[in-house]
């Protein structure tokens, strides 16, 4: 069903790129049920990565919060060539552009924070 309604927009499914998450009711075990589009099953998996955001069975956001923090993380450890190892650049500049990443990142958690309380 799936396949059709793809097809009668245009659209191509990449199987190389398909996984399934399947959420089961709470306090259930349910077997995945088997989603198969063009004869080819798919992949049912844990957690994955969607438009930059971790999607995981368990519905918490800890795993989003840790791939950020490692994201952050990567990216502070490339700033130590470009930015911090620079003497042409003001101590203020280098200050400055953490400080706005520090914030941008706070603001994310806080917000994921107070969406999963509601």
């Amino acid at each position: 069903m799936l396949q059709q309604i793809c097809h009668s927009f245009g659209l191509t499914i990449s199987l190389k790129k398909t996984l399934a998450l399947f959420k089961p009711k709470p306090s259930s075990s349910t077997v995945p049920p088997p989603t198969i589009v063009d004869d080819h099953p798919l992949m049912y998996v844990q957690n994955f990565n969607y438009l930059g955001s971790s999607l995981s069975v368990d519905t918490t956001i800890a795993s989003e919060v840790s791939s950020r923090i490692s994201k952050a993380n990567s990216a502070f450890g490339k700033l130590s060539r470009k930015l911090w190892k620079r003497h042409d650049i003001k101590l203020q500049t280098k200050l400055s552009a953490c400080l706005q990443s520090y914030h941008l990142t706070n603001i994310t958690v806080w917000m994921s924070k107070y969406q999963c309380a509601e």
